[in-house]
């Protein structure tokens, strides 16, 4: 089928019942009938990595190789991929685009959902190093970070070390939450 509405139900259906084999199958004429449609290429680098089928990757690097300052398509690519916890690989397209705090605030996320607090909290303040007006977003996801103990020591080292405006705030928001009224000035 081209129809995308078809085939997302056909893949969501076989999906489902773990044939992958026939929806790569499917996905193949999809995306050779729209060979210049990242979405359908996308989609079946998608199915490629629900089947374990490595050739994801060589596709993955034809994408990115011919479409690297296209942000759209890359954080698509980038979604698909992390779903799947490629995250060095993730990593890697995230360097060569060359663009500081690109991805930042989705890897944040990304490393939060994993509760790799450390890597999120990198990730984060690089976001808010270049997005400073979005500040409380930042701030409510760090203080919504679990309050054990050893937890909320890393982060407080990885902020004082950070010695940065927007550092020293969260540090004072975090204190805040702590009741320690003291320090949250």
């Amino acid at each position: 089928p081209i129809n995308k509405i078809a085939f997302n139900k056909l893949k969501v259906i076989l999906k489902n019942k773990n044939d992958f084999e026939l929806l790569k199958e499917l996905v193949l004429p999809y995306q050779k009938n729209q060979p210049d449609n990242m979405m359908a290429r996308i989609d079946l680098i998608e199915v490629y990595l629900w089947s374990k089928d490595p050739q994801w990757e060589t596709m993955a690097d034809e994408i990115l190789n011919n479409n690297i300052s296209n942000d759209y398509i890359i954080k698509l690519l980038l979604k698909k991929i992390l779903e799947h916890d490629f995250v060095d690989y993730a990593n890697e397209i995230i360097r060569l685009k060359k663009k500081e705090g690109f991805y930042s605030l989705e890897m944040g996320n990304y490393y939060m959902s994993r509760m790799d607090y450390e890597n999120a909290i990198k990730k984060l303040l690089i976001y808010l190093e270049k997005n400073p007006t979005k500040y409380n977003k930042i701030s409510e996801k760090i203080i919504a970070i679990p309050e054990y103990e050893e937890v909320q020591k890393n982060i407080h080292s990885m902020l004082k070390k950070a010695n940065k405006k927007t550092s020293n705030l969260l540090l004072s928001d975090l204190a805040f939450k702590a009741n320690d009224f003291e320090n949250s000035y």
